[in-house]
């Protein structure tokens, strides 16, 4: 060590020391861009395709198809969104109609959506068995419409159901019930916008990172892209392999001192495809950053398909990482 002090000082006696600062200090803002520069690399790609995309459609000819392909959907969105021959109501009226009225009113209004998913014709939509089921979940709604979680003291009830779906749940996914958790939300958006706000919280809390980013498949769920606009957090996205997958190289390659989770579907929403979650874990757990499933719709069905016999891949809370 002293051999390389002594060599250094050497090197360095012919130059005054306020240029040796000047030279330090220009060499650490070279660093700190060119690191910068090689970090956004991705977002001056989308710049440029967005640019270039903005630019084509204003081209002749183009143009006019634009605006003739925003038309056809406006005109499908009026026809799909508007009730036909319906009473419109934009201001409370005078006179209240009775309780028969009202009813009769929302049966009409019922039965000309149901005419939509009676046929088994969406997807993604609502979830549903048979009219007997169905009668079930309406009849426990209604019996419990009038209460409210956020005060289990005086709804003890709904706080039981929900920690006992909660339980279930971890079972059902491969949790261990004495050490993990969870809780409830209003549906599958919000609970992606409560992963990204707890790693947000998190890496906060230990000084990880003041510009958090997380990296997501381009086939992660919108909410992703919602949550980091709600939370401040940088969403990055990845390309698939050939087999529809995130690719685990882009994946790697995108990791950088601020990322702070790592993001897989179980299955993803365009194509049904299962992402390779233990890899994903293990990356994750390589660099000491979270992982996250988003199996909103898999979770309640992959493990039923799995108990069949189906070959399906690992994707629950039995992965380490």
């Amino acid at each position: 060590m002293s051999a390389l002090r002594q060599t250094v000082n050497e090197s360095l006696k012919r130059y005054d020391p306020f240029q040796i600062v000047l030279i330090s200090a220009g060499t650490v803002v070279a660093a700190y861009t060119i690191g910068k520069i090689a970090s956004n690399v991705s977002e001056f790609k989308e710049a440029a395709v967005r640019a270039a995309f903005d630019l084509a459609t204003k081209l002749p000819g183009v143009k006019g198809q634009v605006e003739k392909g925003k038309n056809d959907v406006r005109e499908l969105l009026g026809k799909s969104l508007v009730i036909p021959n319906d009473q419109k109501f934009f201001s409370l009226p005078l006179n209240g109609l009775s309780h028969e009225e009202v009813l009769a009113k929302m049966q009409q209004w019922h039965d000309h959506d149901a005419a939509h998913y009676d046929r088994g014709m969406v997807s993604g939509c609502i979830y549903m068995a048979d009219k007997h089921h169905d009668s079930l979940n309406t009849a426990a709604y209604s019996m419990f419409s009038l209460t409210n979680p956020l005060h289990p003291n005086v709804f003890p009830t709904v706080r039981k159901f929900e920690t006992e779906v909660i339980q279930m749940t971890l079972r059902m996914l491969g949790g261990d019930p004495d050490t993990a958790c969870g809780t409830t939300t209003s549906g599958g958006t919000e609970s992606l916008l409560m992963a990204i706000k707890t790693y947000r919280d998190e890496a906060f809390a230990k000084g990880k990172t003041r510009y958090p980013e997380i990296i997501v498949p381009v086939t992660a769920h919108a909410a992703f892209d919602k949550g980091g606009q709600y939370f401040g957090v940088k969403v990055v996205h990845v390309p698939l392999g050939d087999d529809y997958a995130v690719d685990m190289k882009a994946m790697r390659r995108a990791i950088n001192r601020n990322t702070i989770l790592l993001v897989g579907s179980a299955p993803n929403f365009p194509h049904g495809i299962v992402d390779p979650i233990s890899e994903i874990a293990a990356l994750a757990k390589e660099h000491g950053i979270g992982c996250h499933v988003d199996c909103c719709l898999g979770g309640f069905v992959l493990p039923f398909f799995k108990a069949l016999g189906h070959p399906i891949p690992a994707f629950d809370f039995s992965v380490e990482g």
